[in-house]
């Protein structure tokens, strides 16, 4: 219990030690009136057990107190005290690289705290999408922000579903063969130069190939019937 004492002149003085983890700054103070009083203007009105809650201000007595862009704020407390848009009385604007607020624990980037900036992250959001995200094929969703949604291709060979994926591709092409076939897979630039041929693969790597537009041959071994894929290839 703090005991404030000489109430003259609307103000009432007592000495009271703050614990050191109180941030500085504005916080609230209850005060009760504990002794009658039929002075109206005392703190706490005119009966015992009211109480009402004041705004203080917490200072730092060893800090020389000055309010150089005149917006309110000491300096103790003004995190930037050469711009009156910048104070504990602000709402912290996201995105612009300043601590509005002066509250370190307010956001200004990467909302979702998944270690990505906004200039890196395609949805701030959401922290199941960033560069590092694994996509996920044919959900409209660029999980990985790289400006597309990876699809999966299917076609029918000789009576045998084929799935190639991811498109676009950046290590590994897939090729799931569904049915019996014996195939070749063969890798061509747009100018019909052929880049790599394949038998009877599932995977097919391509971390060697620049980024680029390339077709994929897929050709059935025994009846020659072959499918066309364009795929997309980010490294």
């Amino acid at each position: 219990m703090i005991t404030m004492s000489s109430f003259e002149n609307n103000t009432s003085t007592g000495e009271f030690t703050i614990e050191e983890i109180q941030e500085l700054g504005a916080t609230t103070m209850r005060v009760r009136n504990i002794f009658g009083s039929n002075v109206t203007a005392d703190p706490c009105g005119g009966y015992p057990g009211e109480v009402e809650d004041y705004t203080i201000q917490l200072r730092n007595p060893n800090i020389e107190l000055v309010d150089l862009d005149g917006d309110g704020f000491f300096n103790d407390v003004d995190c930037d005290d050469d711009n009156a848009s910048i104070n504990p009385g602000q709402s912290e604007v996201v995105y612009n690289g300043l601590d509005d607020d002066c509250n370190p624990a307010t956001l200004d980037d990467d909302l979702d705290q998944d270690g990505f900036l906004v200039a890196d992250d395609c949805d701030d959001n959401n922290p199941d999408i960033n560069p590092d995200a694994e996509e996920i094929l044919n959900n409209g969703i660029d999980e990985d922000c790289d400006g597309v949604d990876a699809v999966t291709s299917t076609h029918d060979l000789s009576s045998v579903k084929l799935n190639i994926y991811p498109n676009p591709a950046s290590k590994v092409i897939y090729i799931d063969v569904n049915g019996q076939l014996s195939f070749s897979a063969n890798l061509y630039d747009l100018e019909g130069k052929l880049l790599g041929s394949y038998k009877n693969v599932t995977e097919i790597e391509i971390n060697s190939f620049v980024t680029g537009t390339y077709l994929l041959e897929i050709q059935d071994l025994n009846s020659s019937q072959k499918v066309l894929e364009r795929i997309v290839i980010e490294n």
